[in-house]
Parts: structure tokens; C-alpha cells; sequence
């Protein structure tokens, strides 16, 4: 597995943006995240995927937990076809 450097284009905390998306919609309790990692314990690769309403929307995979967390958010917000005013 190739380790890459995350860099993020959109929100400044797309996690934060896509809980407040579902908190509009009424759906807070529709999240889920599932987290595994890789590789020794003191230089892990994280995947962290999330799932709407039992759905896998998106995921992301980087060194640390918090990226992939937002690196799966940012892609959720920006599913193709959608807005970042719905999702799902």
C-alpha cells in the first residue's frame, strides 16, 4: 500500500460540514464511521469509511485516523450528482 500525503480541497472540516448537512435533514443518528488500520502500530495507515443510513458513501485512507476521517467526509459532500445541501 502506497503511503500518500492527504491534502483536502473543500471545507475546512468537511466532517463537521457533513454532520451539520445531516443535522438540517433531521438524519444525525444515519452516520456511522468504521475505522481499521494497517502496518506497525507506530506508523499506521488508516482507513476510515462512512456510512449513511447503513450505506457506504465514501472513505479515505492516510496516516492519521483524523485524515482518513476527513479525506471520507470530503468525499461524501462531494458525491457526483449531488449538492452539499443533501446527501443521501
Amino acid at each position: 500500500m502506497s503511503r500518500e500525503l492527504c491534502l483536502f480541497i473543500g471545507p475546512p472540516d468537511p466532517v463537521m460540514t457533513l454532520n451539520n448537512i445531516l443535522q438540517r435533514q433531521g438524519r444525525t443518528s444515519a452516520l456511522l464511521w468504521k475505522e481499521s488500520w494497517v502496518g506497525p502500530a507506530h506508523d499506521p495507515t488508516w482507513t476510515v469509511t462512512a456510512f449513511i443510513d447503513r450505506v457506504e458513501y465514501g472513505y479515505g485512507v492516510c496516516a492519521r485516523k483524523m485524515d482518513a476521517r476527513q479525506e471520507a467526509a470530503r468525499k461524501v459532500i462531494f458525491l457526483p450528482g449531488s449538492s452539499s445541501s443533501k446527501v443521501g
